[in-house]
């Protein structure tokens, strides 16, 4: 499954700015350990720790929009563009497969 961590002390401040965020177009689900989000094509799972923002994601056919088909690289500049602005800061992204 395809994951990143991205290392911060505010990542539980993050996930929720970002969930709000998101919120106003795609779904999004409170889960025990964080949050999930049902974007075009995928899942995405974001869950706060202590000192990182653990992001993984699944292809899910069920929620593909025909005017935005799923795009791997896509999806992964829209987490990772809108996580950078909602913490007003550059990250590193290292994507494990």
């Amino acid at each position: 499954m395809p994951h990143v961590s991205v290392s911060t002390t505010e990542a539980a401040r993050l996930a929720k700015r970002l969930t709000n965020h998101f919120r106003h177009k795609v779904e999004v689900t409170e889960t025990d350990t964080g949050y999930l989000v049902k974007m075009a094509g995928a899942d995405v799972i974001l869950s706060p720790k202590d000192d990182e923002l653990y992001i993984e994601y699944t292809r899910n056919t069920a929620t593909d929009n025909p005017e935005r088909p799923y795009d791997e690289g896509r999806l992964r500049h829209v987490i990772t563009d809108h996580l950078d602005r909602m913490a007003n800061q550059n990250f590193v992204y290292d994507w494990q497969d």
